[in-house]
């Protein structure tokens, strides 16, 4: 199960005992845990494995771990909720992203996808279209920052930083 919190990311798995070894990449993750739960919490570092460090649970401390966080949700929004890390805020938002396919038809990124022409050229989808449509549904989301739209655009889209801008221009033109 992956878990991506205010507090960190988490990959949490059976560790064959009935227990639960919860995963991270970044040690401080499992450190800010520390401070949801009153038993101390043991982090083991595992370098060389995907996970360089975990915390190993037994499922009475799994679960009052996961109640402790989700007691702590009372944002409106995760990315906003991690907004002092802007890397993280930026890679929460690629998750995001990444995972909207899920619910879309479109499991392939609009820059990839092309229309064959009579003469046998390939031209891109108009990706206007698609930028107004995504910034659309992130202004329905209550997410219309600058900074967001851009990195929305330029991910979803495949776009580079001008162009991603340019279509921001537009839309909010269009307004």
């Amino acid at each position: 199960m992956w878990l991506i919190t205010r507090e960190g990311f988490f990959s949490a798995v059976g560790d064959g005992r009935n227990g639960i070894r919860l995963q991270a990449r970044v040690r401080q993750d499992l450190e800010q845990l520390r401070t949801l739960v009153v038993r101390p919490l043991v982090i083991t570092d595992t370098p060389g494995q995907e996970y360089p460090c975990e915390l190993r649970l037994n499922k009475v401390e799994w679960l009052e771990l996961v109640l402790a966080m989700a007691a702590g949700v009372d944002y409106p929004d995760l990315a906003a909720a991690v907004g002092d890390d802007p890397a993280r805020r930026e890679i929460y938002l690629q998750v995001w992203l990444a995972l909207r396919a899920l619910g879309s038809s479109r499991q392939q990124p609009v820059s990839t996808r092309l229309v064959e022409q009579d003469n046998e050229a390939a031209e891109a989808v108009d990706v206007e279209e698609e930028a107004f449509a995504l910034l659309d549904g992130l202004r329905a989301g209550g997410k219309v920052d600058v900074g967001t739209a851009v990195v929305v655009l330029q991910f979803h889209l495949g776009l580079d930083e001008e162009t991603a801008r340019g279509y921001l221009d537009r839309w909010l033109d269009s307004q």
